[in-house]
């Protein structure tokens, strides 16, 4: 993914949330923000092929940023949790 220059500028809240399924489901802000991983945290690959086909561009930048923060925070020493 291309660093954007205006990262850090006007995050979007993201929320996660375990579905009974399995599946996460991960909110942003607006309808159409919304993602259901099989795993979280997950690789921008598996991010984009499970949001929905309308979430922008900025949801799914500051979703990775939270999934590589999480990432960090699971696997310190373990390899990394990511799918």
């Amino acid at each position: 993914m291309t660093p954007d220059p205006k990262a850090g500028e006007n995050e979007m809240k993201i929320t996660a949330k375990r579905l009974e399924s399995g599946y996460w489901h991960l909110r942003g802000e607006g309808p159409c923000n919304w993602a259901q991983p099989p795993n979280w945290p997950c690789s921008e690959a598996v991010l984009r092929a499970s949001a929905f086909n309308e979430a922008s561009e900025d949801f799914i930048r500051d979703a990775l940023m939270v999934a590589e923060a999480r990432s960090r925070l699971d696997g310190e020493g373990e390899g990394g949790g990511r799918c």
